[in-house]
């Protein structure tokens, strides 16, 4: 009897010590996921600001080539 409850406790802490692995490897996939998601926001405001930027040089362009059209 006493030699089934000791293997009943090893099996059960090889389980909780399975069980803390997982969770901490969740932990880690949450904490990367998380910078992940930071980076891409970033990246996308980045974007937008580049957009932008490349839009007022087309625009820039075009008033100056309507300048030179009209000036002749």
């Amino acid at each position: 009897m006493v030699n089934i409850l000791e293997e009943q406790n090893i099996e059960l802490y090889n389980i909780k010590s399975t069980l803390q692995n997982h969770n901490n490897q969740f932990d880690e996939m949450g904490y990367t996921i998380k910078k992940i998601h930071n980076q891409i926001a970033r990246l996308s405001i980045g974007q937008s600001e580049l957009d932008m930027k490349i839009d007022k040089l087309k625009n820039s362009k075009l008033e100056k080539n309507e300048e030179n059209i009209n000036s002749m």
